[in-house]
């Protein structure tokens, strides 16, 4: 089925009844009109063209013209393809720790969920550094990054994770922080930012966040 879409003035104006050709009084009366045709009952004396008055053109032209909505701005509105691929619509953005793993929350626990055989590296790490700890189920976007946070009850678990984020090389820039309710590791991406606290109530982290 043919769907016929409304990308110009003229498919506008037809939806609510306007006709510029029956507007335009020389368009609709031309009919009326008796004009004779010379008929030429010979083939042989019948030309291989249609002949027409040049002034007949230049009193065409003009019409056509005049009907014509040239002196309205072209809309912006493009005609998109119909082949559109809709990959990017569905995910536009690579996952945070690569193919192969994701990190779900169940009962307000983190579950992490590798296939084996792609990333082993980073699924051992993201396994030992996050695998049941605090998922806030808090999500935030800044900088256009995406704001991930976690909790750790055992706050002596910071120079272990460390060591363990440090196997994967440059994928992210890790730093850590003190504050006054605690430490926090910060993972930093391209596209996310990762942070884990330590020795902290996941409850008044929420609240506080």
């Amino acid at each position: 089925q043919q769907v016929n879409y409304m990308t110009d003035l003229s498919s506008w104006l037809k939806i609510y009844g306007y006709d510029v050709k029956h507007m335009l009084g020389s368009s609709y009366t031309r009919n009326m009109v008796y004009q004779p045709q010379a008929v030429v009952t010979s083939q042989q004396l019948a030309p291989d063209f249609g002949v027409m008055s040049g002034l007949q053109c230049i009193v065409d032209k003009v019409t056509n013209q005049f009907g014509s909505l040239d002196f309205v701005p072209q809309p912006l509105l493009k005609m998109e393809s119909r082949t559109r691929n809709l990959l990017p619509r569905v995910a536009y953005r690579r996952s945070v720790f690569g193919e192969g793993l994701l990190i779900s929350r169940s009962g307000g626990r983190a579950l992490v969920s590798v296939v084996e055989g792609v990333n082993s590296v980073v699924q051992d790490v993201v396994t030992s550094v996050f695998n049941n700890s605090h998922f806030l189920d808090l999500h935030f976007t800044q900088h256009d990054q995406d704001l991930f946070y976690f909790v750790k009850d055992n706050a002596l678990k910071l120079r272990d994770d460390l060591e363990e984020l440090r196997r994967l090389g440059g994928m992210f820039n890790v730093s850590t922080h003190e504050t006054a309710d605690g430490k926090e590791l910060r993972l930093h991406s391209a596209d996310a930012v990762v942070s884990i606290r330590y020795g902290a109530d996941p409850q008044q982290e929420r609240h506080r966040l």
